[in-house]
C-alpha cells in the first residue's frame, strides 16, 4: 500500500525541538500512524531561527491576528514567523501532502483555542497559532467537495432504501456540511447501508473503508 504524506509538528515525533530542548512525543501518532503514512516534520520556531533550547512565546492583543512575543522579554517576533511561514507553506504546496498534524495549544501550530493575552495579562482560549493559521488559510477544508461525493454515492442506492434510511443518511450528511459532525461518521452510515443495498463496485471503494483497521481504535476519541 502506498504511503500517503503527511506535515506534522516535529516535536509529536520525538525530535526534541521545543523550547526547553525536550519533546512531545505522540506514540499513536510516531508509531501507529506512522505505519501507514510518510511525515514530513516542521518546528516553525527551528525553522525560523531561533533555535532549541530558547526564550518562551506567547500571543498578544487581538485574537484574530495576535502578536508573537517572547513571554520574558515583550519582543515582538511576528512579522518574523509570519514571513517564514508563508514562505514555508508555499514550499508545502508543492509536497503534496494530504493534511497536517499540528501541536494543540503552541502560539506556533495550535488550530484553535491557544491562549491570547489582554492588556491586563489575562490569557483567552481564542487564538491560532501563526504557522498554523497561514497554513488554513493558503488549504482550507473541502467539506463541499466530500458532500458531492457522499450525495453520489447515496444515489447509487437510494431508490433501495425506505423513508426513514433515506432521511437519516441525508440529516448526517447535511450535518457534515455544516460542522457539527465529522466526515468519519456520514462515511460509516453509508458504508453501513451499501453492504446491505448498495451495488457490488462499493464494497472495494477505499473511500468508504479509508483507514487501516488499527486506527479505527481512535474513532470513540
Amino acid at each position: 500500500m502506498e504511503k500517503i504524506r503527511i506535515g506534522i509538528s516535529s516535536c509529536l515525533l520525538g525530535n526534541e525541538v521545543r523550547w526547553d530542548g525536550g519533546h512531545a512525543l505522540d506514540r499513536f501518532m510516531a508509531r501507529t500512524i506512522g505505519g501507514f503514512v510518510d511525515y514530513l516534520p516542521v518546528c516553525p520556531e527551528v525553522e525560523c531561527g531561533f533555535g532549541t533550547p530558547r526564550d518562551t512565546f506567547r500571543l498578544v492583543g487581538d485574537p484574530r491576528r495576535p502578536r508573537l512575543e517572547i513571554t520574558r522579554t515583550g519582543a515582538d517576533h511576528t512579522a518574523r514567523m509570519e514571513t517564514w511561514a508563508r514562505r514555508r507553506v508555499e514550499e508545502l504546496g508543492r509536497e503534496k501532502l494530504c493534511g497536517f498534524i499540528f501541536k494543540s495549544s503552541s502560539p506556533s501550530c495550535g488550530m484553535e483555542c491557544v491562549k491570547v493575552y489582554g492588556a491586563r495579562g489575562v490569557p483567552r482560549k481564542a487564538g491560532e497559532g501563526i504557522f498554523a493559521r497561514i497554513f488554513m488559510e493558503c488549504f482550507p477544508l473541502t467539506a463541499a467537495r466530500h458532500e458531492n461525493v457522499l450525495t453520489h454515492i447515496l444515489g447509487l442506492f437510494q431508490r433501495d432504501l425506505d423513508g426513514v434510511e433515506k432521511r437519516e443518511l441525508l440529516d448526517v450528511i447535511r450535518s457534515y456540511r455544516k460542522g457539527l459532525i465529522p466526515l468519519v461518521v456520514p462515511v460509516t452510515l453509508l458504508a453501513h447501508y451499501a453492504r446491505t443495498h448498495g451495488p457490488p463496485c462499493l464494497e472495494e471503494q477505499t473511500y468508504l473503508n479509508p483507514h487501516p483497521a488499527e486506527l479505527r481504535l481512535r474513532y470513540h476519541l
